[in-house]
């Protein structure tokens, strides 16, 4: 193994006002080389391109002999081959891209207008397979892995494109923009896909499963970026996964394959690039922390294995030729991208930013395609080499030397930009009544928190038993547990608890808190559970409701109350509700309603009033009174759920369907049918409904387009096992 020397960084980096000047007239030369070119250059695997394709007779392996004889040229032979300049869907992507970033660093106007052409082009030329946007190669290509035809989306071409037009819709303020990369996740989500049992692997292509780890990664951070940002939970859950896959099929030495598949087990330099860059979007976007451990491992091996002491790129972990033009961009842009996390990945940029002007850049802009060691192989393409330098050294620009504001902790991890943010403060009220067999549990779970309440009134709801007295002892105990009492009554009525909480709520409304929290006086869980929620709030802002599932049998702990595939995790569920103080405020708290669905009406209202609700799965609490067993019996609980359904205004299309799926579950078939009894019930009583027309109506539409998304998502399971 050539394993390069360690790297100095500190006292070779440039001087940082005569590196920028640099930096701006690199810039400038290959933009001006791009445009004076009319954005037509070459593509590494172009050519098929050539007029003699025509003697490959459309077979794989002599498509592939002639696209590697001109792809590993050591000088420029397209030419020669009849292969023209052309425009890179990718490349006016990563134009795109970097111009907006220098519009962003200098707000010159004509970047701006610049960055609008590359974006209109792109809508223009975007792929005619399918309804939505995504984008391929205006050529075949050909590879091991098999033939992508031309004008073949794959997810990598769309993927990164759709980041460039998130990018623009946030820079310009164009939500026409955020449409367009919606679109592209449309057309991902509807790719073919690896289910495993760690993880799905989304599809390279459309038209047969090629699992490939940066593919699937890039396709992830933009479903987790656009499902963050319009409240997608099905774009998150997808992203989700998609990180799984990836990060459980990580090396233990922090490196990825390209793919599992013994053909791919190559480790290089610009992938691994890729899978890094993915896994901070999705992590960013989404404040799921469960994979910096693979993102600390992975950014580690990228710093140690892929740079030379003076800053030239590697092409893989273990060999330095050929040096390509991506590898130095993709370098510099993922560790700009990390410069805030690592104090040693800004000056490395710098570094490597500097060798390559230097030793990859003509004296006309443009960049060189590779240095094989005995030769510099400067034929110029456009996506591989100006698009992706334009965008690298634009965002290299953007980000000042003092951009590390803190420094590593003591067990080297990079700090998740979770951590600085303002911390959030929280509250907690509980009502209570007849509790004491469960209580305390309550209690040590909350004493036991990472992050404690400021406050915790836990109001005993006229117990009769010794509900009052333990939560006096702990009142005594921790100075911010605080008992409220109420006078006592005989039935367990649902209004009740909305008294109650609002009662509680009342003692804090004049206190300093940003989130306020609905806690059920029967549950437990871990340590890290309202760290875990606070984390979520603080990356999403417009997150106005958060839970998490409840598990009632700890023999089965991954069987929760949303463990199957149609599940609703918009819902969150009434065992635990935390409530941006903003959301809860908007809606008017808790509505005390004698029949119940309360938490419903809470966090349905706080939806159609334009705020996010979500229930994350990634933490449980244990729930210890069993769904029904407080005075009924299963059986006339689930009949009491039906005449709820009613109650709320449920589409009697969309809770028929409901109570057959229920009857898969226990109690089988009765379960299922006592719930269609209470609905047919009320509906034949014409019960009151407890809630106004316009909420009724936004339920059904919900209801309504959940059927349709299930819909869709069955046909194309079906799609798919029949095209196997």
């Amino acid at each position: 193994m050539n394993t390069p020397e360690p790297i100095s960084i500190a006292p070779s980096a440039p001087c940082e006002a005569e590196f920028r000047r640099k930096l701006e007239q690199s810039i400038q030369g290959a933009i001006t080389w791009v445009e004076a070119h009319d954005y037509r250059a070459y593509d590494p695997g172009d050519g098929c391109n050539s007029f003699l394709h025509a003697l490959t007779f459309n077979r794989l392996l002599l498509e592939r002999i002639l696209q590697q004889a001109v792809y590993r040229a050591p000088f420029n032979v397209r030419p020669l081959l009849g292969i023209r300049p052309h425009t890179s869907t990718k490349g006016m992507g990563y134009m795109a891209w970097g111009y907006l970033k220098m519009f962003r660093a200098t707000g010159a106007a004509r970047y701006r207008e610049r960055a609008l052409h590359c974006l209109d082009w792109l809508i223009q030329n975007r792929s005619q397979s399918s309804k939505e946007f995504c984008w391929g190669n205006h050529f075949s290509f050909s590879t091991r892995a098999g033939k992508i035809p031309e004008g073949e989306p794959t997810i990598v071409w769309s993927g990164l494109i759709g980041l460039a037009f998130l990018e623009a819709a946030e820079t310009l303020n164009a939500p026409h923009f955020l449409d367009v990369a919606r679109s592209v996740c449309n057309w991902i989500l509807a790719l073919p896909r690896e289910e495993t049992s760690t993880g799905c692997c989304l599809s390279y292509v459309a038209f047969t499963q090629s699992s490939i780890h940066n593919s699937n990664m890039l396709g992830g951070a933009l479903l987790a970026r656009v499902g963050a940002k319009t409240g997608d939970d099905a774009m998150l859950r997808v992203a989700q996964e998609a990180m799984r896959y990836s990060c459980t099929r990580q090396k233990p030495d922090g490196a990825w394959f390209y793919g599992e598949e013994a053909k791919y087990h190559w480790i290089d330099n610009f992938h691994t690039g890729y899978n890094l860059d993915s896994l901070r979007r999705y992590m960013d976007a989404t404040g799921d922390r469960s994979f910096e451990g693979q993102l600390r491992r992975g950014f580690a091996f990228f710093k140690e294995h892929f740079f030379e002491a003076d800053g030239c790129p590697r092409y893989y972990h273990d060999q330095k030729y050929p040096v390509d033009i991506q590898c130095a961009a993709q370098a510099i842009d993922t560790l700009t991208f990390f410069s805030d996390l690592d104090p040693e990945a800004l000056p490395l940029a710098q570094k490597v930013a500097a060798w390559t002007i230097e030793k990859m850049q003509d004296a006309d802009g443009r960049f060189y395609y590779r240095d094989l060691g005995w030769i510099k192989v400067k034929t110029p393409m456009l996506h591989w080499g100006q698009g992706t330098m334009v965008k690298a050294l634009s965002h290299l620009l953007s980000r000042p030397a003092r951009g590390v504001s803190f420094p590593e902790t003591e067990r080297n991890e990079p700090i998740s930009p979770l951590q600085k943010k303002r911390r959030l403060k929280y509250v907690l009220v509980t009502p209570a009544r007849n509790e004491e067999a469960y209580l305390e549990k309550t209690i040590r779970s909350v004493v036991a928190q990472n992050r404690r309440p400021e406050k915790w009134i836990i109001v005993n709801d006229g117990s009769g038993d010794r509900t009052e007295e333990i939560i006096r002892r702990y009142a005594g105990q921790e100075p911010w547990i605080q008992l409220l009492s109420m006078p006592e009554h005989r039935d367990r009525q649902f209004a009740a608890k909305a008294h109650c909480f609002n009662a509680g709520y009342e003692l804090l409304k004049d206190a300093a808190f940003d989130i306020i929290g609905n806690l059920d006086a029967d549950i437990s869980f871990g340590p890290d559970y309202f760290e875990f929620l606070l984390d979520k709030f603080s990356a999403r802002p417009d997150l106005g409701v958060a839970g998490t599932p409840y598990v009632e049998d700890a023999s089965r702990p991954k069987a929760h109350t949303y463990a199957h595939r149609f599940t609703q995790l918009e819902h969150v569920s009434g065992a635990c509700q935390l409530f941006r103080r903003d959301c809860f405020e908007a809606i008017g708290g808790y509505k005390p309603i004698k029949g119940g669905g309360i938490d419903w009406i809470a966090v349905t209202t706080a939806r159609s009033k334009g705020w996010q609700t979500r229930t994350f799965v990634e933490r449980t609490c244990f729930h210890h009174r069993k769904l029904g067993t407080g005075t009924e019996n299963p059986w006339l609980v689930r009949f009491r759920y039906g005449q709820k359904a009613y109650a709320m205004g449920g589409h009697p299309l969309f809770e028929s369907l409901r109570g057959l799926f229920q009857m898969r579950q226990r109690p089988f078939v009765l379960g299922g049918v006592s719930f269609l009894a209470g609905y047919a019930w009320s509906a034949m009583k014409r019960a009151e409904r407890p809630v106004s027309r316009e909420l009724m109506d936004f339920h059904r539409a919900e209801q309504m387009a959940r059927l349709r998304q299930t819909f869709c998502f069955l046909q194309r399971n079906n799609r798919q096992r029949e095209s196997r």
